[in-house]
C-alpha cells in the first residue's frame, strides 16, 4: 500500500494486509538501498515479503531497522535473516532482555493475557546484527533516518525520523499515536514517568507525517498529534492509552 513518494504500508494486522497479530510494517525504498521499520510477529512474513515485492525487489531489501522489542514489532527477525537481511535493534532493548530475561517474559505473559498473541505463540527471542543507538544516522540509499530513543513504552525503544526533502515523517512505532494518545502498557518497561521525561524531545520538529505502530495514520498535520500527547502529559491525569 503506498503511503507518500518512496515510503509503503507492507505489513498491518489491522488493515488485514498480514497476519492479523502483525503491527504495521513500513518499506522506505531508497533507491539502490530499502529497509523495513519492523518485520511483524512472525507467522506469515511471507505475505510481508509478497508486498514488498509489489514495490521493490525483495534482494534490495538490505535491513530491517527494529524499533522495540516486542513479539509484534520483531518476530519475524529470524524469517528475513535467513533471506540475507539484515536485523537492527535498539542497543538498549537489546541490552534489557539479556540482563532481565524474565521481565520481557513478563511483559510477554500480560500482553498474551490481553488478547495481543494467541495461545501457542513464544516470546522470539532475537539474534541481531547491529545495534543502533539514540541519536545515531541510517543511510538508506538516498535517504537519512535518525534514531531517537524514548523511554515510556518500553526500556530502549527508538523512533525514526525522516526529512525527505518534502516531508517530515516520523515513525512513532508504539509511543505516540494519533489524536496524542500515548503507549502506555501495564507491564515491565513501560512507565508514565519515561512519557513525562522524554515526550519535549519530540517538540518542535514539524513531523508533517506520523506513522505509529497501530491504528490510523496521519499523512498530514503529524506534529499536532504529537503536540496533543505532550499536553495530556502536561496535567495530572493518566492520558489515553493506545
Amino acid at each position: 500500500m503506498k503511503l507518500l513518494e518512496d515510503i509503503y504500508l507492507v505489513g498491518s494486522g489491522e488493515f488485514s494486509i498480514s497476519d492479523a497479530y502483525d503491527c504495521h510494517v513500513y518499506l522506505i525504498d531508497g533507491g539502490e538501498d530499502a529497509a523495513l521499520i519492523d518485520c511483524g510477529v512472525g507467522r506469515s512474513p511471507e505475505r510481508i515479503c509478497r508486498n514488498v515485492e509489489e514495490h521493490v525487489p525483495l534482494e534490495r531489501v538490505s535491513r530491517i531497522l527494529l524499533t522495540h522489542l516486542h513479539a509484534d514489532h520483531c518476530g519475524g527477525a529470524s524469517y528475513f535473516q535467513e533471506r540475507g537481511m539484515g536485523v537492527w535493534a535498539p542497543e538498549k532493548e537489546v541490552e534489557a532482555i539479556k540482563n532481565r530475561p524474565e521481565e520481557a517474559l513478563e511483559a510477554f505473559r500480560l500482553a498474551k493475557n490481553g488478547g495481543c498473541y494467541p495461545e501457542d505463540y513464544a516470546f522470539p527471542f532475537i539474534r541481531e546484527d547491529g545495534q543502533i543507538t539514540d541519536g545515531q544516522k541510517i543511510r538508506v540509499g538516498r535517504y537519512t533516518l535518525e534514531a531517537m530513543h524514548l523511554r515510556g513504552h518500553s526500556e530502549g525503544l527508538l523512533v525514526y525520523l525522516l526529512d525527505t526533502g518534502k516531508r517530515r515523517i516520523l515513525f512513532s512505532s508504539d509511543y505516540v499515536f494519533y489524536n496524542g494518545c500515548i503507549g502506555l502498557l501495564n507491564c515491565p518497561g513501560s512507565e508514565l514517568s519515561g512519557f513525562r521525561r522524554d515526550i519535549g524531545r519530540l517538540a518542535g520538529l514539524g513531523v508533517d507525517v506520523l506513522l505509529p505502530g497501530h491504528r490510523m495514520l496521519a499523512l498530514d498535520g503529524g506534529q499536532s498529534h504529537i503536540d496533543r500527547a505532550a499536553e495530556h502529559l502536561s496535567k495530572a491525569f493518566v492520558p489515553p492509552t493506545f
